[in-house]
């Protein structure tokens, strides 16, 4: 049968074969929790495809993200924390990291240097990626993105550990970092290199973010917000390694329409340069559809890849291919149809407006129909296959292929045989 893919090879080659950072922008599909969008990527990698590095999210719906606030240092019992999960749109976009981020907020005086509260982030779990983990015996940069508002440099900067988390206390090699000291989501003025013998599996393994005052500083007023962070693996020389580095930026229940009502593209600007590694090419995936438009979807979709792409250009340089992903039709919600998967199909094209543009139809892979789901999302590893799995065959074949079940191999061997 016709393969569900349209548009230029090409992008669908820079994601198998490429030095290429690959986001996908969308809704709660795409999201880091269990059974979503990146553990449904994870899990399904092509063995073909070789796999360079992850940006993890610090969102508070992920799996593998979180924080524990350390007690605070001999001297500093002056000090209180605040810990706030932005929970609303507003509050995230006031602050410019995905919603759900952790924000913690400082009052009195840090007398001393030592650490006053540390993030964390997870490592994926044993067994997630097939073949093995694909960091494991390599060597990686890695930074956070962060916001933190210490322009006066009453926060003199942090660090990273890398370990586990031992009755509250972070065990591993510590290192310090420069932070950043603007008021926008953004990378570390530093990064750290962990060498191939310091990264192992682990479900307990954490990347932690160290805040460290100046001492005798007056710190009441000023935040810290923890976004995630960027892996990637390196060369001797710091150069990075070929393959995909992936990542995404969802938010549960959200249209183009939103994207464009919350985020302009000075705030994509912030996100692109905080997160790039670098890459010859960049492939934004989207896959929006299962939440209900405010206005015209062709517009709004529009509109979103505009922004996109003067963003990642302004950021890196380098325009954007696109991948328009449609979402499978689902019994529990009714606003992805054949009329949303038309206007996406009516987008793809080479050096079309909007550069490179393809697409891959999930909503046709499926024949139109739910594909057997309990709910709107993947509720279990099988679930998640079913759909995630059919991307990544989807994506591997690309517009040039024809997919053929079982059956119809099993028909014609029979047949040929028969002769």
């Amino acid at each position: 049968m016709p393969v569900p893919a349209y548009g230029p090879q090409s992008v669908f080659n820079a994601i198998m074969q490429g030095k290429t950072d690959l986001l996908l922008v969308g809704d709660s599909q795409s999201i880091y929790s269990q059974y979503r969008g990146m553990h449904g990527w994870t899990r399904n990698l092509p063995a073909s495809l070789t796999v360079c590095g992850r940006v993890w999210s610090g969102a508070v719906e992920a799996d593998y993200s979180g924080t524990k606030v350390q007690t605070t240092g001999t001297g500093a019992t002056g000090a209180n924390l605040d810990l706030i999960a932005a929970t609303t749109d507003s509050e995230a976009v006031a602050a410019w990291s995905p919603r759900d981020s952790y924000e913690v907020t400082f009052t009195g005086n840090m007398t001393d240097g030592t650490r006053i509260v540390a993030f964390k982030s997870t490592f994926p779990e044993v067994g997630m990626y097939p073949g093995g983990d694909p960091f494991v015996s390599k060597r990686v940069k890695m930074w956070s993105m962060h916001r933190a508002s210490n322009a006066t440099q009453r926060l003199a900067g942090g660090g990273y550990r890398l370990g586990t988390f031992v009755n509250n206390v972070q065990s591993g090699s510590y290192q310090a970092v420069a932070m950043g000291t603007g008021g926008g989501l953004e990378k570390s003025n530093a990064s750290i290199i962990i060498e191939a013998d310091q990264y192992t599996v682990s479900t307990t393994a954490h990347l932690e973010l160290r805040v460290v005052p100046i001492a005798g500083g007056d710190e009441t007023g000023d935040v810290v917000q923890w976004g995630g962070a960027v892996m990637h693996g390196v060369d001797a020389d710091g150069n990075r390694l070929p393959g995909l580095v992936f990542g995404s930026c969802g938010e549960s229940g959200w249209a183009a329409s939103t994207w464009n009502t919350n985020f302009a593209e000075a705030l994509w600007v912030k996100y692109f340069t905080a997160t790039t590694t670098g890459s010859d090419t960049t492939v934004l995936a989207i896959m929006l559809g299962h939440n209900a438009e405010t206005g015209d979807f062709t517009t709004n979709l529009t509109t979103l890849m505009s922004r996109l792409r003067g963003a990642c250009f302004t950021a890196t340089g380098k325009y954007p291919m696109f991948l328009l992903i449609a979402p499978w039709e689902s019994d529990a919600v009714n606003s992805m149809d054949a009329a949303k998967d038309t206007a996406m199909k009516a987008l793809v094209g080479l050096n079309t407006t909007y550069g490179d543009v393809a697409m891959v139809s999930l909503y046709e892979a499926f024949g139109a129909a739910d594909p057997g789901m309990v709910g709107l999302h993947p509720a279990s590893n099988t679930e998640t296959d079913l759909v995630w799995g059919k991307f990544w065959r989807i994506v591997n074949l690309g517009p040039s292929m024809e997919e053929r079940s079982v059956r119809t191999v099993r028909s014609n061997r029979t047949a040929r045989y028969a002769k």
